[in-house]
């Protein structure tokens, strides 16, 4: 995906069911699987410049604490090592969902496996988000940084 140039990301956005099927399958299987949420932050800091002052105000929300080159490569780092990654889709945010389309195309870089960003909060629209969670184990890492790591 991405190679002839096409970052359309949206086109090919699981669904909240086939993320939940994923998920599920590598619990089945004992194998880490990866969820990545890059939203309106995330997406800004890696744009080639254009948006990292639009950063600058989620850095004490995020816990950012390193200098600017280091967070923007493990950022790109940790878009390309995400088993699922949660980007800005443009029928949410437009400008931000065009904006993530055009740091893909700058990094040369589509998911192989791609979700909308905001899936948890769809997940509890639906109400299957809890349900769901109720008998599993892990940690669930949420913003702002300094709650993250709840256990369930």
């Amino acid at each position: 995906m991405g190679g002839d140039g096409n970052y359309h990301f949206e086109k090919s956005l699981l669904d909240n069911r086939k993320v939940i099927k994923l998920l599920d399958q590598a619990i089945k299987q004992n194998k880490g699987f990866s969820l990545a949420h890059f939203g309106i932050g995330e997406i800004s800091y890696p744009a080639n410049g254009l948006l990292v002052q639009e950063f600058k105000r989620y850095e004490s929300y995020a816990g950012v604490s390193h200098a600017p080159e280091i967070i923007r490569r493990e950022l790109v780092r940790s878009m390309q090592d995400t088993d699922i990654a949660g980007w800005i889709a443009p029928w949410r945010l437009d400008p931000w969902g065009k904006q993530t389309r055009t740091v893909l195309e700058q990094l040369k870089f589509m998911p192989t496996k791609a979700c909308c960003a905001w899936i948890m909060q769809s997940l509890l629209d639906e109400g299957t988000l809890w349900p769901w969670l109720s008998n599993k184990k892990g940690i669930s890492c949420w913003t702002p940084f300094k709650r993250s790591g709840n256990r369930f």
